[in-house]
């Protein structure tokens, strides 16, 4: 008998983040087994960081961590990725690593931790990308370049947020991976 926890049984919710709203639904959707335990933290850091974590059996007992952005809602894009022609491209983190486990991926030694951070604040990434477009006029954004999004819509619904976003944002692109 395994003494892991199964995929998903706790999770980690930063203190800061406990009354926003898409926490609160979020709980309630992934908490669906009686064992589920909600974990109050003060940053997903301390989770997500650690020292000494085994990505490959951490895998197998993803946890989630939701927490609030708190800066860096936009970085620039690298110029070694390609940006199709698009003139300021940037992109987001809304989510930290992936569902998947694909052998080829590079987000296999990115992070420490498989855990899976959530930030629950879209609506401020989405703010921080008006305040920019508006500067700059145009941009190319790359959703959450560390995760496969639409892995998570069904429970998230960011892709369609920022689809939607996006239809009344002249001058915006987006890219969803």
């Amino acid at each position: 008998m395994s003494s892991l926890h199964p995929k998903f049984s706790h999770i980690y919710v930063e203190r800061q983040a406990l009354e926003h709203q898409r926490t609160e639904d979020l709980v309630k959707r992934l908490s669906k087994r009686e064992t589920t335990k909600i974990i109050p933290i003060t940053s997903y850091t301390e989770i997500f960081n650690r020292n000494k974590q085994n990505f490959a059996i951490q895998k197998d007992v993803q946890k989630y961590i939701l927490a609030l952005r708190q800066e860096d809602f936009l970085y620039a894009g690298s110029s070694a990725a390609p940006d199709f022609g698009n003139t300021n491209f940037y992109y987001n983190t809304l989510v930290l690593n992936c569902l998947y486990n694909c052998e080829y991926c590079y987000l296999q030694g990115m992070f420490r931790s498989a855990h899976l951070v959530v930030f629950v604040n879209n609506e401020t990434f989405l703010a921080e990308t008006e305040q920019a477009l508006q500067r700059l006029g145009e941009m190319y954004v790359c959703l959450s370049y560390d995760t496969d999004l639409l892995a998570f819509e069904n429970l998230l619904g960011y892709c369609k947020e920022w689809i939607e976003f996006t239809r009344v944002q002249t001058g915006l692109t987006i890219e969803i991976r």
